[in-house]
């Protein structure tokens, strides 16, 4: 039952890493993959700003691609709707974020 279905290296330290049945996401300092989790092909990269804490959010329902981010100028967020193809960017805060959450539907 038990078995590596692959692996995934990285040259900087990963921050953090969310899963679910369908997708991995994994932060690094100043970038997030997106992978398909059955066969780990890389899907989506986005840059971020400095990012020490891998700040990162998955929609947790399978029928709702959306992904959140740190944007490349601090304070901003960038939401990702995957299912229609489109990104939004949006001024969250002035300074660092401190979290970002999605709900199950994102």
């Amino acid at each position: 039952q038990n078995h590596c279905i692959g692996e995934l290296s990285f040259r900087h330290e990963v921050r953090a890493v969310k899963m679910r049945k369908d997708r991995v996401v994994v932060a690094l300092a100043n970038k997030v993959y997106v992978y398909r989790f059955k066969d780990l092909k890389l899907l989506d990269q986005l840059d971020t700003c400095h990012n020490p804490k891998g700040i990162v959010a998955l929609s947790s329902d399978l029928s709702s691609n959306v992904l959140a981010c740190p944007g490349i100028t601090k304070g901003h967020v960038v939401v990702e709707l995957y299912d229609i193809r489109r990104s939004n960017l949006m001024k969250a805060h002035q300074s660092e974020l401190a979290q970002i959450a999605l709900n199950a539907e994102g």
